[in-house]
């Protein structure tokens, strides 16, 4: 055997080695079972949520302003004269009941005149009394009983009624009933000499003192009421949950406790800030004007309703509420903003709203709930 023919079968016997022992391996691998393939888990995002509850709601309006007279009127002279103060002092301050003297203007002149106008129409109808007995003797006996009766010291008393249109004439052309109601006038405005209070209050920016000459239409003071009312102004938004004879808590600057009460509200709107004034009566001691109170008003009631966060709200009319592991968007009509929360309807009791604002958060989104009470 050639050296050549030995370097052949050398390579063949390699060659077959070398493939049996990649056949065995191959033999030997298919035999093993395959590794056991890992499950991939699901991650879900953790949220908080909270079962809805419906209740009954209190609406409570935050008030504020200043107090301010109910009435406030002036005082004006409406004659001439020296001013003359009552049994108490004109001052600011002092208090008047309805109907008191406030301050009198001497009035001694114009007393004398209206005496001498009473004297002249006595004098006046002694002068007719004999012609209205001779010409009409049926006239004759009450107008006789009332210049018998005539005291210029007291107010004119009514003149007797004529049922002889002869016998008016004639007492028309005599001047009776002209110089009567000449007289009538002038004892009304002796009146005016005496300020009297047309309600309860107290005195203030008086100008007049103690003997000064007072002229007609001249300012001597005011009279303010005791009793107040405070002006408070309130969105448009929350008119509806209030009405006249609505009551309200209110405090002064030191704590003091007062208690008010809606006494009108106008239909007049500010274009600027949306609100509308409110006028409330308010009760108490120490009230003063331009007192400044604060408070609450227990406006009407909300039924059906639950509160949140206004966070949660999803654009203008949405939240998320959990069904089973997905997040889906409900639709919820809001019944009143406040200035955190809002009072909301259309969710049913029991359902799992997201209680957290979630960035990122859609439709369908899956989710781990976690229980939260609020």
């Amino acid at each position: 055997m050639t050296d050549l023919t030995k370097r052949r079968i050398s390579i063949a016997i390699a060659v077959l080695v070398l493939f049996g022992g990649y056949a065995a391996m191959q033999s030997i691998s298919s035999k093993k079972e395959p590794p056991p393939k890992r499950e991939r888990k699901e991650s879900l995002r953790e949220v908080a949520v909270r079962s809805v509850e419906l209740s009954s709601v209190n609406v409570d309006l935050s008030l504020q302003g200043r107090l301010v007279a109910f009435e406030t009127v002036p005082v004006i002279a409406e004659v001439t004269g020296l001013f003359e103060a009552s049994d108490r002092a004109f001052k600011e301050g002092v208090y008047y009941k309805k109907g008191d003297v406030l301050a009198r203007i001497n009035n001694t002149e114009a007393r004398y005149a209206l005496l001498a106008q009473k004297s002249q129409l006595a004098k006046t109808l002694a002068t007719v009394m004999p012609e209205l007995k001779i010409d009409y003797p049926g006239t004759f006996p009450a107008w006789d009983a009332y210049l018998r009766n005539f005291d210029p010291e007291k107010n004119l008393a009514p003149l007797p009624e004529i049922a002889d249109a002869s016998a008016r004439y004639f007492l028309n052309g005599r001047d009776i009933y002209n110089l009567y109601y000449t007289i009538k006038s002038v004892e009304e405005r002796l009146t005016k000499y005496v300020l009297r209070a047309p309600f309860s209050g107290t005195l203030t920016n008086v100008t007049a003192t103690k003997g000064a000459l007072i002229r007609s239409g001249q300012p001597l003071a005011s009279l303010t009421a005791s009793s107040y009312e405070m002006a408070a102004t309130v969105p448009v938004a929350d008119l509806s949950y209030l009405k006249t004879g609505t009551t309200a808590n209110l405090q002064g600057p030191n704590g003091e406790a007062y208690t008010g009460r809606v006494s009108r509200i106008s239909t007049q709107i500010d274009p600027n800030t949306q609100t509308a004034k409110i006028f409330l009566s308010v009760r108490g001691k120490g009230l003063r004007e331009g007192l400044f109170l604060t408070g609450t008003a227990a406006g009407s009631q909300l039924d059906d309703v639950t509160s949140i966060d206004q966070s949660l709200l999803v654009g203008t009319n949405e939240v998320y509420v959990l069904d089973g592991k997905e997040l889906q968007r409900r639709t919820i009509e809001i019944v009143r903003r406040g200035q955190k929360n809002i009072y909301v309807k259309g969710l049913s009791p029991g359902t799992q709203l997201l209680n957290e604002a979630l960035p990122g958060a859609y439709n369908g989104m899956k989710v781990k709930a976690r229980i939260t009470d609020s």
